[in-house]
């Protein structure tokens, strides 16, 4: 219950299982952290090489947000952490 409601990994550290409850950890941390840097680097790219004169509104941030969730480099790490955890 710990590795699919809190965070993967928790649960073998639990069982005192720790080799795999800390590699799992590791790498979801790491997938999370890809994660976070891709939609990062996607959005600000997006954004300064189409919408960079006009504000940022909220319609301007679904479009980036939508552009962004579909775009490889942001699915690929996305669909191994779902498979991870």
């Amino acid at each position: 219950m710990l590795s699919a409601l809190v965070f993967p990994g928790l649960g073998q550290l639990y069982n005192q299982d720790r080799r795999k409850g800390v590699i799992l950890v590791l790498a979801a941390n790491l997938l999370f952290g890809v994660l976070v840097l891709a939609a990062v680097i996607l959005i600000s790219r997006e954004y300064f090489a189409v919408f960079y004169p006009k504000p940022l509104t909220w319609e301007i941030l679904r479009q980036l947000g939508e552009d962004t969730v579909s775009h490889p480099l942001f699915l690929l790490p996305a669909l191994l952490l779902a498979g991870l955890w």
